[in-house]
């Protein structure tokens, strides 16, 4: 098991933010890219999956979107929660397990996913929690982006 797929109980919080910022400056035009798959309108609710540490958000937010962040966890919340914050950005976070997501059927115009990993998310598809979910928790119409930009964790 890589240390993502539990990171308040690694004890390589920090560790894994610094990773994730590192990857977030590399990566600026595949992320583009996979944001705007979206094709989510200004304005609109986006549902980020495992939002980590919300490098994500603060896009969606600065594009004009009502990004929500879902995270396991409580050290990646909190680290999108400063990240947002900074940036006078709305902070709209659950602390969710992607298996079992609080939101009603059409909340969502899109969902994004990037990076899922750990043995809860390995059998997930690549856009969804579960068929099931991204069935229920987008409105009609509604984007996905899913993904994985960059070279292969080494966590």
């Amino acid at each position: 098991m890589n240390a993502f797929a539990d990171v308040d109980r690694s004890g390589r919080g920090p560790e894994l933010l610094r990773y994730l910022d590192d990857v977030h400056r590399g990566l600026i035009e595949p992320k583009n890219v996979m944001r705007a798959g979206l094709a989510v309108k200004p304005g609109h609710r986006v549902l980020d999956l495992g939002c980590g540490a919300g490098h994500e958000l603060v896009e969606l937010e600065r594009a004009g979107r009502s990004a929500f962040g879902v995270d396991s966890g409580s050290v990646m919340l909190e680290a999108s929660r400063l990240r947002l914050g900074a940036h006078g950005l709305p902070v709209r976070l659950v602390h969710a397990d992607a298996h079992d997501l609080p939101f009603a059927d059409a909340s969502f115009a899109g969902c994004r996913i990037e990076r899922a990993s750990g043995s809860r998310t390995a059998s997930l598809p690549p856009c969804a929690p579960r068929r099931h979910e991204l069935v229920r928790s987008p409105s009609a119409g509604a984007g996905a982006a899913s993904g994985r930009p960059g070279p292969p964790s080494r966590w």
